[in-house]
């Protein structure tokens, strides 16, 4: 498929219901994945104690555990504090899953630590166990900001042998160009890197950072307009996921259908009830599968690499 260049692009972030753009997005998704959508049982850690969110996925320190509490039922664990590649057996060990199975920190904090040598520094991380790297939803490194550095930082990951997860910002601050420039900067990466295994859309504004809050600073028509151009967009990324705790369950149920195929959030990994699902408003394990399938979705669960 060949991307939509720079005039349609525009066309499609400023549609004023864009039906059109959805329809074909979901067809491509349909294609490529059927009705199949993924989603991961999150569990972090926050090994310093100091951490008040996760900037992989944006959990509150409220979900984070300790190393030695990870739940069984995780696939995928956020270690939320940056730590060094030799302390990194501190935290994962054969309790906590095989390699590939967590990440830590973001894309930011690997090209502080990098020093200058990201090439070196992420091969130790790989060797160590890393297979994925995310630029977060409060990203401090991407395209949007400084995209030489950004890309700097992706091509040596794609050398070390890293899959990454990025993503495309919007919300008051980033006009129908400034989103068309992050979607071709990614597109123009993946095709001579491959480096991407999903991209999403992210409200941002860097004053804010509150979940249900950033959600009210842009409407559900936009955020379907975003999500539709990432997957007409950027066709050589083979995932488009949604953070449905950004928003809320019926959103998630319309990403779904206009381009994402992948759900990532908090949910409840404990065993429970059905009248105790009842009580709570987050989702359990147990729960996702017939949420999806609510929408006509076959929801697959899934490892942290896709």
């Amino acid at each position: 498929m060949t991307a939509p260049d720079r005039s349609e692009l525009q066309k499609i972030l400023s549609a004023g219901v864009p039906h059109e753009a959805s329809e074909a997005a979901h067809e491509i998704r349909a294609e490529r994945h059927g009705c199949r959508a993924t989603f991961a049982a999150l569990d972090h850690v926050d090994p310093s104690g100091l951490a008040e969110w996760c900037g992989i996925c944006g959990a509150s320190k409220d979900h984070f555990t300790s190393a030695g509490q990870v739940n069984a039922a995780a696939t995928d664990l956020h270690i939320v504090a940056p730590v060094s590649v030799s302390g990194i057996s501190t935290f994962v060990d054969n309790a906590l899953g095989a390699a590939g199975k967590w990440q830590v920190a973001t894309s930011a904090h690997h090209a502080e630590g990098a020093a200058g040598d990201a090439s070196g520094y992420l091969a130790s991380w790989f060797e160590a166990g890393l297979r994925v790297v995310s630029d977060g939803i409060r990203p401090r490194l991407h395209c949007s900001a400084d995209p030489d550095a950004w890309e700097a930082f992706w091509k040596a990951a794609a050398q070390a042998g890293l899959k990454g997860n990025t993503v495309v910002l919007y919300g008051p601050d980033f006009s129908a160009d400034a989103i068309a420039t992050q979607i071709e900067a990614i597109e123009s990466l993946q095709k001579n890197t491959g480096v991407f295994q999903s991209v999403a859309p992210v409200i941002y504004r860097a004053e804010m950072y509150g979940g249900v809050q950033d959600s009210l600073l842009s409407t559900g028509l936009e955020d379907m307009r975003v999500l539709a151009a990432c997957r007409l967009g950027i066709p050589s990324v083979p995932h488009v996921r949604t953070y449905y705790d950004r928003s809320d369950l019926k959103l998630a149920h319309l990403a779904l259908a206009a381009g994402a195929d992948d759900v990532e959030g908090y949910m409840c990994l404990d065993e429970r009830t059905p009248s105790e699902d009842a009580d709570h408003t987050d989702l359990s394990l147990g729960e996702v599968s017939r949420w999806l399938g609510e929408a006509g979705f076959e929801g697959v669960l899934r490892e942290a690499r896709l």
